[in-house]
């Protein structure tokens, strides 16, 4: 698959992968990315970048908050936690996923025959 495939299907999706990490348990950004790498199999990456403006979306509309944590002497994370909001709002757009995917291979699947 082209980068530039991956790319778009991987914006619709950053929400729900994020949201689905954080039901685990809390999360601070770097964390997520490399949680994201792992369990992509290094093909789903989602840097820094593309991702702290979905997290600060997710925050706006009350679905994650954060808070600090002093690591170490000096170094202070930011970690993220899912709100009960955010938690229903995950659960509606992974339903959301499924169906559209599974529309997706029928349209696929109908070329086959």
């Amino acid at each position: 698959m082209s980068t530039r495939v991956r790319d778009s299907f991987k914006k619709g999706s950053v929400e729900l992968v994020v949201l689905s990490l954080l039901i685990e348990k809390d999360l601070y950004g770097y964390e997520i990315t490399q949680m994201i790498l792992e369990r992509g199999e290094g093909l789903y990456i989602v840097p820094e970048g593309s991702l702290y403006p979905t997290l600060y979306r997710l925050e706006d509309n009350g679905y994650v908050s954060s808070y600090k944590k002093l690591i170490g002497k000096r170094m202070t994370r930011v970690y993220y936690h899912i709100e009960t909001k955010g938690i229903d709002y995950f659960l509606e757009i992974k339903e959301e996923y499924y169906a559209m995917n599974k529309c997706i291979r029928r349209i696929l699947e109908f070329n086959r025959q």
